[in-house]
């Protein structure tokens, strides 16, 4: 919802129509960033389209479109190094002119670099930001240096700190300016932080679990040296779309060549460097580069991946390839046979061409198209839930396991995917949003702990996934498997495969899937008078293997300090009853009515978390993490209205001073926008 692209789009269209928008509109604004800022470093027409063209359909990008967050922020990486750019020269090649520029006009360009850094953070993934702002900082570094330099014998000479001054302390107020346009993101992301297994940080071993496999530096030659993950013919030993890179062989060979035709000139220099630093923090343990980085550079070892690093690469090749093509122009046009240098004229222009062409040829098939009518209707397994008219979670704990195999069976995804519209049945996590069904679980990045001790997530196991078992002889379940999910208010159990068990019923067939009810599935409010400490996961696995828990009768609180408030709920009359009804039922807002004749713990299994507020008879109330992962909140005897509402205040917060951030921005637009006091005299340039 911080990202205002994302939210105009799927605010007024329907999802397949936003998404396509979406993707098309970020691919243009990296075609035409590169574009831009492969002119603005001095390429031709044919050398930056080359840029822009090979940016937008590189392997990064390309491998990319499936994460949205990453996109809408490499998208428009190459627009904020333009402005840094024109901001540093002012348009002007040579340190002369550059020295020249009007602060108005440096501070016009630092000002659109804050709006396109500030929209960057709005797109919700901070680590691209961060790379991103690494390479801005470079850059504004070695431009202030150059404003320093004391430039060419011959030349009148202009003060030189001036110059350099304007640049760098504005660019510092331009970065705190984008970061607090980008707050309605980074204020959340910073809480959830906080609240995940990141919170301390991470190991350079953890970051670098998924490394760059050294071999797949073939694939900025021959982009399928080593296989192509869509055919399942990969045989890499890393994540292939973390690591593939081409952006097309000529590409590769004009940045060479820019790098010998052009080694005295600072944009080379520069983005020759910039590439190379940048691909040897992406080899990640294959070189000290990144190791380094992770220990030393603030902010670095928040995040694993570093093969995501890789658009910096990227965006420094081609742009090096768009200035060797420009370079090779130029020594076509010095020749001196008319006929020749015509020909090979028009040749560089159809190597641009050929290059296109390869891109669209090599890359498009990185992502499946399906149509979408067919691929977001309601699977027979969504149908026949919502048939039931029941209340209650689906849980479908091979999914993901069984995606994996449907990949292998389709050999990628290149073909048929038949499979894969056939595997919508189970259900797999986040897809039951697009039906209107309630999941126990889902696909999330980062999530707090206190989620991931309960569930598991890719990372780690949690305590559900410990209950269980897949194996030679089939899907098996270990003692309180299914307490636990009736304690979760899971009613559906979805399998890919058929399993008799006296505790479920099988509710009908959707190949592959089997849909199961699990008839004592308990409502997500209810009341609850028998409690107990029990803090790791692991003593809660021992204790129901034991058959010393049942969740459906106790509920767990995880530290000692709560345990006065186990101690008072163990207080209330044992067996005491009582009832709890939804009366609304909203994303951001629960009202609950209960009924507490001896008084009790009303449990709410939904997600604990900061931001969430309580009320009882609208009189604030503590909420309690219990189960893990959920809310509990005391009732005194008699009857009550419980009312949770989520008033996230770092988003409250954040929403505010991205606001007060735009205002700054279009003040600041209005005011440079007013031509100086005409009484004032012209404009003085720097210097």
């Amino acid at each position: 919802m911080a990202d205002p692209l994302s939210l105009v789009l799927f605010g007024t269209l329907r999802p397949s129509l936003a998404l396509g928008w979406l993707i098309a509109l970020h691919l243009a604004a990296a075609a035409l960033g590169a574009y831009a800022l492969a002119r603005s470093l001095g390429a031709s027409r044919s050398g930056a389209f080359l840029s822009g063209f090979a940016y937008a359909w590189s392997g990064f990008f390309v491998c990319q479109l499936r994460h949205l967050a990453i996109l809408g922020t490499v998208a428009y990486f190459p627009l904020a190094l333009l402005c840094l750019e024109r901001a540093a020269t002012g348009g002007a090649p040579e340190l002369f002119g550059a020295r020249a520029v009007p602060i108005r006009r440096r501070l016009a360009w630092l000002l659109g670099f804050a709006a396109t850094f500030g929209f960057q953070l709005l797109a919700g993934f901070p680590q691209s930001a961060y790379y991103a702002a690494l390479v801005y900082g470079a850059l504004t570094a070695a431009r202030m240096v150059w404003l320093l330099a004391p430039g060419e014998r011959g030349l009148a000479r202009r003060p030189r700190f001036a110059p350099a001054a304007s640049l760098g302390l504005p660019a510092l107020v331009a970065v705190a300016l984008a970061a607090l346009v980008g707050m309605a993101a980074l204020l959340p992301m910073k809480e959830l932080g906080k609240w995940s297994d990141r919170s301390a940080g991470v190991s350079v071993e953890w970051a670098t679990k998924p490394n760059y496999w050294p071999p797949n530096a073939l694939t900025f030659l021959i982009p399928y040296a080593n296989g192509d993950v869509s055919e399942d013919t990969y045989e890499g030993e890393s994540i292939f779309w973390e690591d593939y890179g081409y952006v097309g062989l000529a590409t590769v060979l004009l940045a060479a060549f820019a790098v010998v035709a052009g080694r005295k000139r600072f944009v080379v220099v520069f983005w020759t460097m910039a590439t190379l630093v940048a691909y040897g923090i992406v080899v990640g343990r294959a070189a000290p580069f990144f190791e380094l980085a992770f220990n030393y550079v603030p902010g670095m070892s928040r995040f694993r991946f570093p093969t995501r690093f890789l658009f910096v690469v990227e965006l420094g090749l081609v742009l090096l390839g768009g200035l060797g093509l420009t370079y090779l122009q130029q020594a076509i046009a010095r020749l001196k046979n008319k006929r020749f240098r015509t020909i090979l004229g028009w040749a560089s222009v159809g190597l641009v061409a050929v290059t296109a062409a390869d891109l669209v040829w090599v890359n498009r098939r990185q992502n499946p198209m399906a149509d979408a009518e067919r691929w977001l209707a309601p699977p027979k397994s969504a149908q026949l839930i919502k048939a039931s008219g029941e209340q209650g979670r689906v849980y479908s704990p091979l999914a993901i396991k069984h995606h994996i195999a449907t990949f292998h069976a389709s050999h990628g995804w290149s073909g048929d995917l038949s499979l894969y519209y056939a595997h919508r049945e189970l259900l797999q996590p986040n897809s039951n949003l697009l039906h209107g069904i309630s999941s126990l679980d889902g696909y999330a990045g980062i999530s707090p702990r206190w989620v991931v001790d309960l569930l598991g997530d890719h990372n780690r196991s949690g305590l559900l996934q410990k209950l269980f078992t897949l194996d030679a002889n089939g899907f098996g379940v270990v003692p309180g498997f299914y307490e636990w999910l009736e304690a979760l208010s899971v009613r559906w159990l979805i399998l890919p495969f058929k399993i008799s068990d006296p505790r479920i019923e099988h509710l009908g067939s959707a190949p592959p899937a089997e849909v199961y009810r699990l008839p004592n599935a308990l409502p997500r409010a209810r009341i609850m008078t028998r409690a107990r400490v029990v803090t790791t996961t692991q003593e809660a696995f021992d204790l129901t293997v034991a058959g010393k828990l049942d969740p459906r009768q106790e509920v767990i609180f995880q530290n000692e300090q709560q345990a006065p408030v186990a101690q008072a709920v163990n207080a209330f009359p044992e067996g005491a009853s009582g009832t709890a009804r939804i009366e609304v039922d909203k994303a951001t807002e629960v009202q609950i009515a209960a009924s507490a004749p001896q008084g009790g713990l009303l449990l709410l299994s939904d997600t604990f978390y900061p931001g969430w507020e309580a009320t009882v008879d609208g009189q604030e109330a503590k909420i309690h993490r219990v189960n893990f992962a959920h809310r509990g909140v005391m009732l005194t005897p008699g009857d009550h209205k419980v009312e949770f509402r989520f008033r996230s205040e770092s988003f409250r917060w954040g929403f505010a001073l991205s606001c007060l951030g735009v205002a700054i921005l279009v003040v600041g637009a209005l005011v440079l926008r007013r031509k100086p006091n005409a009484a004032s005299g012209p404009a003085t340039p720097i210097g």
